[in-house]
């Protein structure tokens, strides 16, 4: 998938949220020194730097130019996921399935004997939380050496996705573990475990899965699923919560959802991705 990522200011927000109508954005692309216009995700490190995980590889934008890394260890340069750790690392995995991170400006590759293909990994405070087959895998950051492997079986795994306090596995069931290395199953809906494939994302306490295909839409809070609005005619591809409101991703463009209700913008765009950065400036991959 080829993507494009658009900026657009925060005061243009209010306008188009009150008169639904798209705001004023413009283009990071190769023509301004993107290595590639296949951007798969983008992360704001404490620092403020942009990262933008391209085709071409992980690279750093400081405001002015771009830093792409590479390493000769490489399976592909091709990935997504962007997270930090608490020591400043920057890490990311390739849709091969191997992690790499960023130690004194220099790229790395984690140790792993094998992948099982791409599923998003999870920080949690200094624990490392990875899918190997039929186990999650938990690495110390402080060493990176591992700690546990926890046994699960993973014929039907669709996605992980971290939380604040949870690394979340999706397979028949949902799986929680917290950061003590606690895992709790719980039962999905006959819709969710049926499912092919699904999205996920989550704030606070609360988690929100769609089915990618179908639009079927829940919410998981105070360990009850209730089922919301299906939205039909779209593949949504992510999802987002920014400015306390959830934010589907679709080939149809951009839903704002809110109260049971759908806001369409960009509706000529595939976006892929949205997310605001500490500047108030929107986001999005398209």
């Amino acid at each position: 998938m080829k993507l494009r990522y658009l900026l657009f200011c925060i005061l243009f927000l209010n306008c188009f949220v009150l008169r639904a109508q798209d705001p004023y954005s413009y283009a990071i692309d190769k023509s301004v020194g993107l290595p590639s216009n296949e951007v798969y995700d983008v992360f704001q490190d404490k620092n403020g730097f942009m990262w933008f995980a391209t085709g071409e590889g992980l690279s750093k934008y400081d405001g002015t130019k771009f830093s792409t890394y590479f390493s000769k260890k490489q399976t592909s340069k091709s990935g997504s996921n962007i997270l930090q750790d608490k020591f400043g690392r920057i890490w990311y995995i390739n849709f091969d399935g191997y992690l790499y991170y960023i130690e004194n400006n220099d790229l790395k590759s984690f140790k792993q004997e094998n992948s099982i293909g791409y599923y998003e990994f999870g920080i949690i405070e200094d624990k490392l939380f990875t899918i190997q087959k039929n186990q999650i895998e938990v690495y110390d950051l402080n060493n990176l050496k591992l700690i546990r492997k926890i046994k699960f079986n993973n014929i039907s795994l669709k996605a992980t996705h971290l939380s604040r306090k949870y690394f979340y596995i999706f397979t028949d069931k949902l799986l929680k573990n917290d950061y003590d290395l606690n895992i709790a199953s719980l039962e999905l809906p006959p819709e969710l475990t049926n499912a092919k494939s699904v999205v996920i994302e989550s704030n606070a306490e609360d988690l929100y899965i769609v089915s990618k295909t179908d639009g079927q839409f829940f919410q998981y809070s105070n360990k009850l699923f209730t089922k919301k609005t299906v939205l039909k005619g779209s593949i949504i591809q992510n999802l987002s919560f920014v400015n306390n409101k959830l934010w589907l991703a679709t080939t149809r463009g951009l839903f704002e959802y809110d109260d049971s209700k759908f806001t369409n913008y960009f509706k000529n765009y595939n976006i892929s991705s949205i997310f605001k950065d500490a500047e108030n400036k929107f986001g999005f991959l398209t």
